[in-house]
């Protein structure tokens, strides 16, 4: 399930998160062959004041179709439900071509399930959803591809599109902010002056593609490090970095404390502790609809009694106080 796009320079970005705020402004930013981390100033040269509150909201919030995907976790995750639930609810985002936020659905559904014949019917079905979300991949990247050609105008222009017309497309999404945040640092590797508005407009373009890719699949492992990559367009200012430290706390807690217990349970580990690591790893980063999801996962595998089976009970209880 897990996205594998692990790029090597992610140990540096985490090391530096790891830092004491007081340690990473007095080193500064991480050293990185990107020309993106040079200063930003005014035209009088000042340090450029930032509205961090309007620079970092989060712009999927306001937005119907995701309104309706949050929606529809959400409502899923408050009430007890079994693996015929989370199949009806991963229908009705299949309907509207949320092809990864369904295959999800049915990867809980698959590990609440007790026989072969069921889970092998829940396989069949992600499999179709995967082939669905597959035609989409490819049209994204001929968009890439034409962007390697030097037709960039042309494949931001036709990852605009596909995402008019398929707004799920999580791929489409990364690929316009990952494709953005390049151009910006081709630009500079040019020695071609950035106007300061530039920097921060390219900032918000890709912040929020890369938010969209994660609400549409918070699985999305790149996104996250490209989020905590994305903070070296502003490296320079002190309030920035403060502000976004949280995206590289999130982006170790996915790769060091929810990765593992996912990649145990896509090796056919399906034992009630490692879906509870999973339910905490998914709260540790703050997505507690999933938490509830591998918390009850864990309650159908952990059997009627014991004290594992009360402690998830307990743990499900508080989730789901939370969530209302």
């Amino acid at each position: 399930m897990f996205n594998d796009r692990f790029l090597t320079t992610f140990v540096a970005l985490m090391l530096l998160a790891a830092l004491p705020l007081a340690a990473q402004t007095a080193q500064g930013p991480a050293k990185t062959t990107d020309a993106a981390t040079s200063a930003v100033t005014n035209a009088a040269g000042a340090p450029l004041k930032l509205d961090l509150k309007t620079l970092l909201a989060d712009s999927t919030l306001a937005r119907p179709e995701f309104q309706f995907l949050r929606a529809r976790r959400r409502a899923l995750a408050r009430h007890a439900g079994g693996p015929a639930d989370f199949g009806r609810v991963a229908d009705e985002l299949a309907a509207r071509q949320a092809w990864y936020p369904a295959l999800e659905l049915l990867w809980f559904a698959e590990k609440f399930s007790q026989t072969p014949k069921a889970r092998q019917a829940l396989a069949e079905r992600m499999k179709k959803m995967k082939d669905a979300d597959a035609a989409l991949d490819g049209e994204v990247d001929s968009a890439v591809q034409m962007w390697d050609a030097g037709r960039r105008d042309q494949a931001l222009d036709v990852l605009r599109g596909i995402l008019r017309q398929h707004p799920y497309g999580e791929k489409a999404h990364f690929q316009l902010a990952v494709l953005t945040h390049d151009a910006l640092v081709d630009r500079e590797e040019a020695k071609k002056p950035v106007d300061p508005e530039q920097r921060i407009q390219a900032f918000r373009t890709c912040y929020g593609e890369f938010l969209a890719t994660i609400a549409i699949d918070p699985l999305y492992e790149e996104a996250y490090y490209q989020l905590d990559k994305l903070r070296t367009i502003l490296a320079d200012q002190h309030a920035f970095l403060v502000a976004t430290n949280p995206l590289s706390r999130r982006g170790m807690i996915v790769r060091l404390q929810l990765k593992p217990p996912l990649d145990k349970l896509d090796s056919g580990d399906r034992a009630p502790e490692t879906l509870l690591a999973a339910s905490e790893g998914f709260e540790a980063a703050g997505n507690l609809d999933y938490a509830v999801y591998a918390t009850q996962a864990a309650l159908s595998q952990s059997g009627e009694k014991g004290k594992l089976t009360s402690n998830l009970r307990k743990r499900l209880e508080r989730l789901r106080k939370v969530l209302k």
